[in-house]
């Protein structure tokens, strides 16, 4: 019975495409507390599935309540079984609750405690390893945060995911190029455009063709020029069109 609970929250919480409605959280809440009421109840007998909460993190995600996503994460980290785990997606969803607030200190912290080689009494480690996805989420917090030294923040983030062995993708460099654009760094529009041609450099070779940059990774480096107060930022824009 959770897991139809689950998809039919899955279901509901994924018809609003941002923020849920109310009329959407009035169909959502019984549905999550009737998930919650089954799983601490001690007399149902669980199927080994995460499905359930990683259904109640997505509802948490959707509005707009990362504290309590995180709460939760917290909650099965510390009570996991063999019936019930933290997965990458359920984490992947608390690091995009930070991400949509700019939260790069609570991400950061994650994405760390998710490389902690700590492991629970079965020998199990703690939480899995972090991918592309985890890493993207953190950059897109670094984006939106604001500060001066945001794309200095991506490019250690990059050059953090090289060094796993995680290869970024084109969300992962467009979301460094627009923690540069927005950081009103001095060299912001530089390094932005340097992000931008080793996008191309790295699909032309073929050595990552899925790293092809898009539009809005264009936008995003002509509007670094055009903020850059530079007497060249025109033409500088114009050569990256």
């Amino acid at each position: 019975i959770n897991s139809a609970l689950s998809l039919l929250a899955f279901t509901l919480a994924k018809s609003d495409k941002r923020q849920l409605s109310k009329r959407t959280q009035a169909r959502l809440d019984p549905i999550i507390q009737k998930m919650q009421q089954i799983w601490a109840d001690p007399k149902v007998k669980l199927v080994a599935s995460s499905s359930p909460m990683d259904a109640i993190l997505y509802y948490h995600f959707k509005m707009q309540q990362p504290e309590e996503a995180y709460r939760v994460l917290q909650s099965i980290i510390q009570s996991q079984t063999k019936y019930l785990r933290p997965t990458i997606h359920g984490i992947n969803t608390v690091l995009s609750s930070f991400a949509k607030q700019g939260n790069v200190e609570m991400a950061r912290s994650l994405v760390e405690e998710m490389l902690s080689p700590e492991s629970t009494p079965r020998g199990r480690r703690r939480l899995p390893s972090p991918n592309v996805v985890t890493f993207n989420a953190l950059l897109d917090a670094i984006a939106k945060c604001g500060d001066q030294d945001a794309g200095i923040k991506a490019e250690e983030v990059l050059n953090w995911m090289e060094n796993l062995s995680i290869h970024a993708d084109a969300i992962s460099y467009s979301a460094a190029i627009q923690a540069w654009s927005k950081s009103r760094h001095p060299q912001s529009a530089e390094k932005a455009e340097a992000i931008l041609r080793h996008m191309i450099d790295l699909q032309v070779s073929g050595a990552r063709s899925h790293v092809a940059p898009n539009e809005m990774t264009f936008s995003s480096v002509i509007h670094a020029w055009s903020l850059s107060g530079r007497p060249d930022a025109t033409e500088r824009a114009t050569e990256v069109m």
